[in-house]
């Protein structure tokens, strides 16, 4: 039996590009238009597809001529916090793959059709930044440092940085390093 269908967006409808499907141990390639078609397919046969961005998705053919296949796109969403207090961050800006959103009023935010393995940062006024790297979960949130200082001691007559020096904010110390 032949097996024909298309593989969209369950949110936009538009076609899902540059994936492969499975079938045992067979895979092929969407084209275009998102269409696909497989030949000897077996009653029994599952399809399974997956992409980046988008949640795997696993169909059994049984015995059908066309399968076509909706594939929900997945997200990443956390809260944005100090890490001190714990309260929400609301100014925070938080950043994926050249992808920027802001936070919302209880510091939260999402992003939607993420890649697995990209890396999440979040940056505040007043706070350094933050982040981690998008795994299993759904959830990322990010604790912001408060306070956080940073700048280059220069020599006031040639202007180079100076290493080793001692900065000192609030009893707090530090040694520059070479830079």
């Amino acid at each position: 039996n032949s097996l024909t269908g298309k593989v969209t967006d369950g949110e936009t409808g538009a076609p899902v590009l540059g994936i492969t499907l499975q079938e045992g141990a067979r895979s092929v390639q969407v084209d275009a238009q998102g269409r696909y078609s497989l030949t000897k397919v077996t009653r029994s046969a599952v399809i399974s597809v997956t992409a980046d961005g988008y949640i795997a998705a696993r169909q059994p053919v049984g015995g059908r001529s066309t399968l076509d296949l909706v594939l929900q796109p997945n997200q990443i969403a956390g809260q944005v916090t100090d890490i001190k207090t714990g309260k929400p961050i609301i100014t925070a800006t938080v950043y994926l793959e050249g992808r920027s959103t802001q936070t919302d009023a209880q510091g939260r935010y999402t992003f939607k059709r993420v890649k697995y393995g990209a890396t999440v940062t979040a940056s505040a006024e007043g706070y350094g930044t933050a982040g981690g790297e998008i795994g299993d979960s759904p959830t990322l949130d990010i604790a912001l440092k408060p306070g956080v200082l940073s700048g280059v001691v220069k020599d006031a007559s040639t202007g180079a940085p100076i290493a080793g020096a001692t900065v000192a904010v609030d009893g707090a110390f530090v040694t520059t390093d070479a830079n």
